[in-house]
């Protein structure tokens, strides 16, 4: 079994719903993922569930026994587990069949959400991903389904072992990041804050643009219109988001400005 096994577990299930509406009890989810006593885990934030569960039935063991036989349930220990292993990697990187952790703004910066990735698009720093526990449809009851995020919403991808990785389809080509640099900037609630953001408002002020404001290190309001005023100077897509295509352009030594 492969990745596309998963990503077909999660698309055939594609429109399951709690039952009731709102009380994060799904049959076939919350009822299956279970303890190794057997014991199920019953209703409760169901995301990680349904991922765990799909990358189980693909024949991946990476999860097992994590929190239930089968994976967790709770996606901060999906995130612990990853980074111990040094598998929570930039959006950039993922591939199809690997797990895609979102962190909303003002949230846990150790994972709010859970989705198993489908598609990269490097263009348009976007995800594509299967989700559960989300509404995909509008109808503000959660479901199953596939969703559209930007970078900026996501703390990293989970690379998933599969038992036949030779037929994955691999990644397209990834773009460099600029040695210091792993994730997307942008203005978040909290502020993102890092030696990246220093390196970057350091490079702007040393390309001209000062109206990023002091170097600081917190990526704040004025870093946000700056980057937009830059991005559309260099006919980039202008949404703030400072990105491997936004970080190409402003490291470039054969442009000054």
């Amino acid at each position: 079994m492969t990745a596309a096994s998963a990503l077909a577990w999660m698309a055939a299930r594609a429109g399951t719903t709690e039952q009731p509406p709102g009380s994060n009890n799904v049959p076939g989810i919350t009822d299956t993922l279970r303890t190794a006593a057997g014991t199920p885990m019953g209703p409760g934030p169901w995301c990680a569930a349904a991922v765990s569960l799909a990358i189980d039935a693909a024949g991946s063991t990476d999860l097992l026994g994590l929190q239930f036989a089968q994976g967790a349930a709770y996606v901060p220990y999906i995130t612990v587990w990853a980074r111990q292993r040094g598998k929570l990697l930039p959006p950039n990187a993922g591939r199809p069949g690997d797990l895609v952790i979102f962190v909303w703004p003002g949230g846990d910066p150790a994972g709010d959400h859970i989705g198993l990735l489908e598609s990269v698009d490097l263009s348009r720093q976007t995800v594509g991903s299967w989700e559960g526990n989300a509404d995909s449809d509008g109808d503000k009851i959660d479901d199953i389904g596939w969703h559209l995020r930007p970078w900026s919403v996501v703390l990293g991808v989970v690379r998933v072992t599969y038992p036949d990785l030779a037929t994955v389809a691999p990644p397209p080509a990834s773009p460099t990041w600029p040695p210091g640099f792993f994730r997307v900037l942008s203005l978040r609630t909290p502020r993102l804050a890092g030696a990246d953001v220093t390196a970057y408002q350091r490079r702007m002020i040393a390309r001209g643009w000062h109206g990023i404001g002091r170097v600081d290190g917190v990526f704040g309001p004025l870093c946000d219109k700056t980057t937009r005023q830059f991005q559309a100077e260099k006919r980039l897509v202008v949404d703030g988001l400072v990105g491997p295509a936004t970080l190409a352009e402003v490291f470039r030594t054969d442009n000054i400005t």
